[in-house]
C-alpha cells in the first residue's frame, strides 16, 4: 500500500493508514518491520548512532552511546546522530485541538530513515563548523544570554548561514538542515500526542523535557541537554531554542515562549536570510 501524502484525514483514518504503512511505533533496530536497517544503496547495515568528530571528520558507528547525557565532549568536539527509522507518521494537529491554527491540518507521510543530531548545535560546535559567533551580534542581545558557556545553544542564526556552514563540511558524508516532515517525525517519536513527551501539561513533567517559560527556574537560554529525551532518545525537541527546518520555518519554541509554542505541529514562517536571536538548529547527517 502506498501511503498518501498531504491528505487531511480524521484521527480514526490516520490510525488505519499508519498501521498499513508499518505502524507509528519506534522499531527496535532489529532489521525487521518497516525499516530493515539497511542502506539500500550500499547494502550496509545502518547503526543506531553515529558519532561525528567535528575536528577530524571521522564518523564512528555505534549501537549505543551510554554516556550521551553526561559526556561534555558530545556538545563540543563530537556531534552524535540518532537513526530515525522509516515509518508512516502524522504531521499536523489532531482535529479539535484548541491550540491549533487552521493551517495545521493532520496528514500522513512516509518518512525514510535519516540520522538526526540528538542535541541542537551548541555554540562550541558551531564555532568548529563555521568559525563564527553570531549570537554576539544578535538583536536584541538580551535574548541570547550573557554566559560564555559553549554548551549553550548556538543562536542568532539564519537558514542561509546554516546552509553555508553545512556546505563547508568537506569530510565524508554531508550535513544538512532537516525538512519539516523529518523534524516533526522525530519530535513525535511515533506518537499522536501534542508534545514530544506526550500530552501532560503539568509543570513538573514539562520541566523534565522542555525549556519553556512556565517550566524555567531561571530566565534565558539553557545548556543543551540536561532534560529527559523523547522516546527516540532526542533531547529538547521543544523549548530552549527555535530550530530551523529547510522549508524556512522555525519549530519547537524557545525558552522565551509559552507551552503552546512547544507543540510538535507548531511552525512559524520566517525569511531564510534573517538571523533570529532565538533561532538555532539540529542537523541531519547523510552518508
Amino acid at each position: 500500500m502506498t501511503c498518501p501524502r498531504y491528505r487531511p484525514v480524521t484521527l480514526g483514518i490516520l490510525l488505519v493508514i499508519l498501521s498499513a504503512c508499518g505502524g507509528i511505533g519506534v522499531g527496535s533496530g532489529s532489521g525487521t518491520g518497516s525499516d530493515p536497517g539497511i542502506d539500500a544503496a550500499q547494502g550496509n547495515l545502518l547503526p543506531e548512532y553515529l558519532v561525528i568528530d567535528l575536528a577530524g571528520g571521522a564518523a564512528e558507528p555505534s549501537a549505543s552511546v551510554p554516556d550521551l547525557a553526561t559526556n561534555a565532549a558530545y556538545r563540543d568536539r563530537y556531534m552524535v546522530f540518532r537513526r530515525v527509522m522509516r515509518a508512516g507518521t502524522v504531521i499536523g494537529s489532531q482535529p479539535g485541538d484548541a491550540w491549533a491554527p487552521d493551517d495545521e491540518p493532520a496528514s500522513v507521510h512516509t518518512v525514510d530513515s535519516f540520522f538526526l543530531a540528538v542535541f541542537p548545535v551548541t555554540r562550541s560546535q558551531w564555532q568548529r563548523l563555521a568559525g563564527t559567533t553570531p549570537w554576539r551580534d544578535a538583536i536584541p542581545s538580551g535574548l541570547v544570554g550573557s554566559s560564555p558557556d559553549g554548551a549553550l545553544p548556538a543562536c542568532g542564526l539564519s537558514l542561509v548561514m546554516i546552509e553555508a556552514a553545512c556546505a563547508r563540511w568537506r569530510n565524508p558524508g554531508t550535513l544538512s538542515v532537516p525538512n519539516g516532515i523529518q523534524w516533526e517525525r522525530a519530535a513525535r517519536a511515533g506518537s499522536l500526542d501534542r508534545f514530544p513527551w506526550g500530552s501532560a501539561q503539568d509543570q513538573a513533567t514539562v520541566a523534565r523535557h522542555a525549556a519553556v517559560r512556565p517550566a524555567l527556574a531561571a530566565v534565558g537560554p539553557q545548556d543543551v541537554g540536561g532534560r529527559d529525551p523523547n522516546a527516540l532518545g532526542l533531547y529538547v525537541m521543544s523549548g530552549n531554542i527555535w530550530q530551523w527546518t529547510s522549508d524556512s520555518r522555525l519549530r519547537g519554541g524557545s525558552w522565551n515562549d509559552g507551552l503552546p509554542m512547544a507543540r510538535c505541529a507548531n511552525q512559524i514562517d520566517i525569511d531564510p536570510d534573517i538571523p533570529h536571536a532565538l533561532a538555532g538548529v539540529r542537523l541531519v547527517y547523510t552518508f
